[in-house]
């Protein structure tokens, strides 16, 4: 009985799908796949080897009078591993101080080629990252590993950048007694994160009156009022800031003038 060919794509990577043809019109084939997999009948078939490894298929044909062909024999399927890629990063980074660096944790890292590529557009082949974002917002950093057989494998991480912004309001100064501690009344704010041509700061008294005000982040009231001391006694004040990041704050309360 003539032998029969059998054609395959017999090199890829994993998962990798082979095609078996048994250049047959009829009879009965049975595949013996070489993997621990059951047995396939059919003259042509597809199979998938879930696993790397060099794995050699059989195929036994009966024809439709009963005549059984010699086993044919494949040439060797190869089928080459994924890389495993991995890194770590830190969750949030604050504007202050932007940088993302990135360690690469793929496995057997000196056998792989590797591309970063950021949500923003850019891209890079180290085998770390150092990312400095400009702007506050959600990145993601996707790192691809290639083989030298040419398999990909990729894994995507997300990092918040964030304004680092804080604000400190106190409840009370001593404007009088000039000691160079708490002699003026003023909002505190974090070295990073304000928006300096958006800010208001008014001062009115318990009856509404206003008696201070001012648009520079960096002046606080005295705790005059046409050149002379305020009483002792609660102020309100009302307050209008804008962060980095377009976010309106306004605020309202009280500071209490204390005369020593």
């Amino acid at each position: 009985f003539p032998s029969h060919d059998i054609y395959t794509n017999n090199i890829g990577c994993v998962p990798l799908q082979v095609v078996f043809n048994s250049n047959m019109n009829n009879g009965l084939g049975i595949w013996m796949m070489g993997d621990g997999s059951p047995n396939k009948s059919g003259l042509d078939i597809a199979h998938t080897f879930t696993a790397p490894g060099n794995y050699t298929a059989n195929f036994n044909y009966v024809s439709l009078e009963g005549c059984i062909a010699s086993t044919q024999t494949t040439t060797v399927i190869k089928v080459n591993d994924k890389p495993k890629p991995d890194f770590s990063m830190p969750r949030e980074v604050y504007m202050s101080n932007p940088e993302i660096q990135t360690v690469n944790k793929t496995s057997n890292l000196g056998n792989y080629t590797y591309t970063w590529t950021v949500s923003d557009g850019t891209e890079g082949h180290p085998v770390n990252l150092l990312y400095i974002p400009n702007k506050i917002g959600r990145y993601e950093i996707t790192l691809k590993v290639q083989s030298i057989e040419g398999c990909t494998a990729a894994i995507t991480k997300v990092v918040d950048v964030k304004n680092e912004f804080n604000i400190y309001i106190p409840n009370s100064f001593t404007p009088e007694n000039q000691d160079g501690l708490n002699d003026y009344f003023k909002p505190v704010f974090s070295d990073y994160g304000i928006n300096q041509s958006c800010y208001r700061m008014e001062i009115y008294d318990r009856w509404g009156q206003w008696l201070f005000s001012t648009d520079d982040v960096n002046k606080g009231w005295d705790g005059r009022v046409k050149g002379e001391f305020a009483k002792e006694g609660a102020y309100v004040y009302k307050l209008r800031y804008c962060t980095l990041d377009g976010i309106v704050n306004d605020k309202i309360g009280s500071v209490l003038l204390l005369r020593n």
